[in-house]
């Protein structure tokens, strides 16, 4: 399958984001933080997908391995975080899916001011729960299991992305432990095809699952 994932820099890409969400109709939405805590984590990335095989990131902050800090982007002058702001605000409307969102809503409320509640169409985690009640519920776990019927080779991806993303982290001085996994100091464009991969498969778990549930 040709896969599109973008990751977004500039202004074109700020406008064809925009035209992609406003065109959309059932959306997958995730985010990247620093922390699981929304109370005192940042988010420093989100992902959209509105088609399978399609995602884009937006990154907020990027990782400086030299500075060992997190740099807040800007694009034309603009800080990306009211960009972003701009951006998640017209996923107002929208049916939107996520896995696990009470996380996702809860730190996008906290961080940016946007409640997306009245917006969740379907959470992919709690779609499992009620179609299986045994796990696993980690999405790449449900996409190992059900990698036949989604037409996706998900074991060998996420293996391979697995020790792709550690060796990247650890090169940039972070930590890769189960109790400190600290994804927020990947390379950018590295972090970038992990998000985007995610909203799609998470937008793959719902398009299998929502027809069994009803």
């Amino acid at each position: 399958m040709d896969k599109s994932y973008k990751i977004i820099t500039d202004q074109a890409g700020v406008v064809e984001l925009a035209s992609y969400i406003k065109n959309g109709n059932i959306i997958a939405y995730d985010i990247e933080t620093t922390s699981i805590n929304p109370r005192t984590g940042m988010i420093i990335g989100f992902s959209v997908s509105a088609n399978l095989n399609e995602g884009y990131y937006f990154p907020t902050r990027i990782w400086d391995p030299e500075q060992q800090a997190l740099i807040d982007s800007s694009i034309s002058g603009k800080s990306c975080d009211d960009i972003a702001k701009q951006l998640i605000s017209m996923l107002k409307g929208k049916k939107l899916i996520m896995h696990n969102g009470s996380f996702d809503i809860r730190f996008t409320k906290n961080f940016y001011g946007i409640d997306l509640r009245e917006d969740l169409y379907c959470d992919t985690m709690l779609l499992r729960h009620t179609l299986k009640e045994d796990g696993p519920f980690g999405l790449k776990d449900i996409a190992i299991e059900l990698q036949a019927e989604l037409g996706i080779n998900a074991e060998k991806e996420a293996n391979e992305e697995q020790i792709l993303m550690k060796e990247n982290i650890k090169k940039n001085g972070g930590s890769v432990s189960k109790e400190n996994y600290e994804i927020f100091k990947a390379d950018m464009q590295l972090l970038g095809q992990y998000a985007a991969a995610d909203t799609d498969l998470t937008l793959r778990v719902m398009t299998h699952y929502l027809p069994i549930l009803k």
